[in-house]
């Protein structure tokens, strides 16, 4: 059985490990990080749209009252298609997988936990999958818009006052503009135009989420899997669209005794709908 320590012990133990350079060496290696190019990811296209964790046997059919063309992501995952006329939505399912591996060596080879890495590294790859699926169908919705048309606008004269026209076309149907997303690359723009515009978020752990401030009370959020030159307003999740959720990402071990490897299978199985162009707005900068 193990035997559970105190505080108090694990801070003489902590003493003791420090005070030597074979102890100091042990705590290196136990917190020792693998070198990346990148951050950890963070989902973020979620938030655009309403969560509807499905029961199990239940269809995800939604009712619509709005006289505008749909779009959904189909069932593999990949295309977006438009919905033209139809009273009820039927949102395709589809799954989205990983599955990693790693030889029963390495997990005695590497300096952290390769393990706990791997997984993470998994999810990682799984939310970028989704973000990307999410942030294509909206633009897909927003480059075929038939009630707020995208806008484009030159690089050199983009302003503010091209942001809150945006607002306005939103806001014109009784909606409130709730989110901003854009790239990185469409980001120096806000920054430009200052603490007169934007209320700057400087919480390390939020802007970690991608989260970067309020733009005249609509949270602005910036992710990579934003086509660069793109900049999406959206209302109230549940005025957009949704995101069907018939399993969450889930993880079950998966491995592979005759190559002495470890695995995992990492999956999800969701949908994406969005059901309302009155809601949606979208600005092309070029």
């Amino acid at each position: 059985m193990s035997r559970k320590i105190t505080a108090a012990q694990k801070h003489q133990l902590m003493t003791k490990m420090l005070a030597s350079q074979a102890g100091r060496k042990r705590i290196a290696a136990s917190i020792q990080e693998p070198l990346r190019k990148l951050r950890d990811y963070q989902a973020i296209g979620r938030k655009a749209m309403l969560i509807d964790e499905l029961p199990d046997g239940a269809l995800p059919i939604y009712d619509r009252d709005v006289d505008t063309p749909a779009y959904v992501v189909g069932e593999e995952g990949e295309s977006v298609q438009k919905v033209v006329k139809a009273t009820r939505l039927l949102v395709p399912i589809f799954e989205l997988a990983s599955n990693p591996t790693v030889p029963f060596t390495q997990v005695k080879e590497r300096r952290f936990d390769i393990v706990a890495r791997i997984k993470k590294k998994s999810k990682d790859e799984l939310f970028r999958k989704e973000d990307n699926i999410i942030f294509s169908a909206l633009e897909a919705a927003g480059a075929n818009n038939t009630v707020n048309s995208q806008v484009s606008v030159a690089a050199a004269s983009f302003g503010m006052d091209d942001m809150a026209t945006a607002f306005s076309q939103v806001e014109t149907h009784g909606h409130r503009v709730d989110k901003v997303f854009m790239n990185a690359q469409e980001y120096r723009y806000f920054r430009n135009a200052g603490r007169d515009y934007i209320d700057f978020e400087t919480q390390r752990e939020l802007l970690r989420t991608g989260y970067l401030g309020l733009l005249w009370g609509a949270q602005i959020f910036m992710s990579p899997e934003i086509t660069a030159g793109k900049i999406i307003l959206t209302a109230e999740p549940e005025y957009i669209g949704v995101v069907p959720v018939r399993i969450d990402l889930t993880v079950i071990p998966a491995d592979q005794p005759t190559l002495r490897q470890f695995g995992w299978s990492v999956f999800e199985a969701i949908g994406v709908g969005i059901h309302n162009e009155y809601g949606l707005q979208t600005i092309v900068v070029t």
